[in-house]
């Protein structure tokens, strides 16, 4: 089978650079080359980026097409890409994150329509749920997989490398650096103030300093050494340092419900503790709360009581921490990589 992968977009094309790294996997063991002529393909693959997509080349193909949305957020949001995973051509919608109850992609969404946003919005009321102008089928449901490895796990060969996770003297509590203003984000930092894009960075400052005020009550109370940082001012070696040092990390959602802090928190041997995020399909199923991190409630009414229990039994918390680099690195095989992106092209075409 040959595949002609067009992209277009090159802030984002780290998204699909693993599919470089098993070519020769995909050829050798699968019978998958890609090539570089589209005329010469049988199917086309097309990088999508839901901000800006450009459908024309795709949808006006005679060919069979898989679409790869390259987005962090599990959810579908530009309707222009929800009508086109109704279109028969298009037989499979790759994502690197997805919803475990696909049912959640036709769910009334909060914010700048967005699903996990939804958890925080249930208690600040800033917007109302707005519904899908397409809602998908059944069918069109069986479409949409998690088709791509994390590209951030990829990303992780320097943290892998940098530091290893096994330090006895951690020395920080709790740990946590980045952004908690959202609206300086290129996309929404020239709105009007009373935009109803801006719900989203304003539900997601709620979210993230929530999460700051709650650290700094128990730092307060308990006295702990605490890495505190609203813009992460910090280089990257240092941060990770920081990382590599400390017992827990604290990881709010950001514009998709994971992050690179998810990661490099288990590379680096600290344990995660982050909202809930069960829900969330990744491609070697990371969340799983109480085997790979521990969940807090959405609005970190509970985080206090949870680090206090972590920080005071955390040796108990070992099997967490193993198993979730065991999860990540188990998942950082290029054969393995292969034959599931391989199976799941398949799937979609024989269906």
């Amino acid at each position: 089978m040959k595949i002609f992968l067009e992209t277009y977009d090159e802030c984002y094309l780290d998204r699909v650079a693993f599919i470089d790294k098993i070519q020769a996997e995909l050829s050798s063991n699968h019978g998958i080359i890609f090539v570089d002529d589209y005329s010469a393909a049988d199917i086309i693959m097309s990088q999508q980026v839901a901000y800006n997509p450009r459908l024309d080349f795709c949808m006006n193909q005679k060919r069979d097409v898989i679409i790869l949305e390259v987005n962090d957020t599990a959810t579908i949001f530009n309707d222009n890409l929800r009508k086109a995973i109704k279109e028969k051509k298009i037989k499979g919608f790759f994502k690197v994150t997805n919803f475990k109850d696909r049912n959640c992609h036709n769910e009334p969404t909060s914010g700048d329509v967005r699903y996990h946003v939804n958890f925080i919005n249930e208690k600040e009321k800033l917007c109302t749920k707005k519904p899908y102008e397409t809602i998908l089928s059944d069918s069109d449901l069986n479409k949409i997989k998690c088709g791509m490895p994390a590209f951030l796990n990829f990303r992780m060969d320097s943290v892998r490398s940098a530091l290893g996770h096994k330090n006895d003297r951690r020395e920080i509590h709790v740990n946590f650096a980045g952004t908690t203003d959202y609206s300086k984000n290129k996309n929404y930092i020239n709105l009007s103030p009373d935009d109803p894009k801006l719900h989203l960075p304003k539900l997601m400052n709620i979210h993230r300093m929530t999460a700051v005020g709650e650290i700094l009550k128990l730092k307060n109370t308990k006295n702990l050494n605490v890495v505190l940082s609203d813009h992460k001012p910090m280089s990257q070696p240092v941060y990770w340092q920081s990382l590599y040092n400390s017992k827990i990390c604290v990881s709010p959602w950001g514009f998709g419900a994971y992050n690179w802090r998810d990661y490099e928190a288990i590379y680096l041997g600290a344990l995660l503790i982050k909202p809930d995020t069960d829900f969330l399909e990744s491609y070697c199923d990371l969340f799983r709360s109480g085997v790979n991190y521990i969940a807090c409630n959405h609005d970190f009414s509970n985080l206090q009581e949870i680090m206090e229990e972590c920080l005071g039994n955390f040796a108990s918390y070992a099997r967490v921490m193993e198993n979730a680099i065991k999860t990540l690195n188990d998942h950082n095989n290029k054969k393995r990589i292969a034959k599931r992106f391989a199976r799941q092209i398949m799937e979609c075409l024989e269906a």
